[in-house]
């Protein structure tokens, strides 16, 4: 870009010394030739100057303008983005998984609003099922969206778990048990955009349960969803497509 810079203000400079050599050596009357007669006839030699700054000063806007919506942001005009986490089905035992988010550009060009959403089933072994979705907000630190972000979100979470008696050391005293909370939190994460439209992205999440069902201090269900009142997520590998 600084050398878009330096050709506008070159093209500036000559047409200033243009102006100033013309009417030095043209008579009064011939400088009032231009492509709009009507609108530059009465106009001074130094107002047609100012006016030249004027229109220098407004392509300047348009380049930054060109610069940030091209080069800055790579999403252009794109509004929507999907992506999955492959490594939660590819982790998920004998248990179907998955994680994946949606998400809003346009909402803001310096922002994102995001869906993220994890369900995993149970399988012979572990009975346990978590579907939880998130609504969250993303503020990148820059101008533009890419590189870090501040977030904060709100999470509900439906899930099924095996409750043992521990006392007892019996299969049958396990019993399924089910809880549906409401919690906030706030995050920090990342997003590295191409131009084509794919995208990475990773976020570190904490955060607590404050409404809803609670675990009991002496159940001990399975999973890095189920960690008490508390959350504490770490996703690495996010790929998207944003369209």
């Amino acid at each position: 870009m600084k050398y878009a810079r330096l050709i506008l203000g070159l093209a500036a400079f000559a047409a200033v010394a243009t102006s100033v050599s013309h009417a030095q050596e043209t008579p009064a009357d011939s400088l009032v030739a231009s492509p709009f007669p009507a609108a530059n006839a009465s106009l001074s030699l130094d107002q047609k100057i100012d006016r030249l700054g004027e229109d220098v000063t407004e392509i300047k806007k348009d380049v930054k303008t060109i610069r940030r919506e091209l080069v800055e942001s790579p999403l252009g005009n794109r509004a929507w983005g999907i992506e999955i986490n492959p490594l939660s089905v590819l982790f998920a035992s004998e248990g179907a998984g998955l994680a994946g988010t949606v998400s809003n550009f346009s909402w803001s060009r310096s922002a994102e609003v995001a869906f993220p959403v994890y369900y995993s089933m149970g399988n012979s072994d572990d009975r346990t099922s978590v579907f939880q979705v998130d609504a969250q907000y993303r503020r990148f630190l820059g101008e533009a969206q890419r590189g870090f972000y501040l977030s904060g979100f709100t999470r509900f979470q439906h899930a099924r778990y095996e409750s043992y008696d521990y006392s007892v050391f019996y299969e049958e005293d396990s019993e399924m048990r089910t809880i549906n909370r409401l919690g906030i939190g706030f995050g920090l994460g990342g997003r590295i955009f191409s131009r084509p439209g794919f995208y990475w992205g990773w976020n570190l999440s904490f955060g607590r349960f404050l409404l809803g069902d609670k675990i009991g201090e002496d159940e001990m269900p399975s999973g890095p969803y189920l960690l008490g009142d508390l959350i504490i997520d770490a996703e690495l590998l996010k790929i998207g497509f944003a369209f």
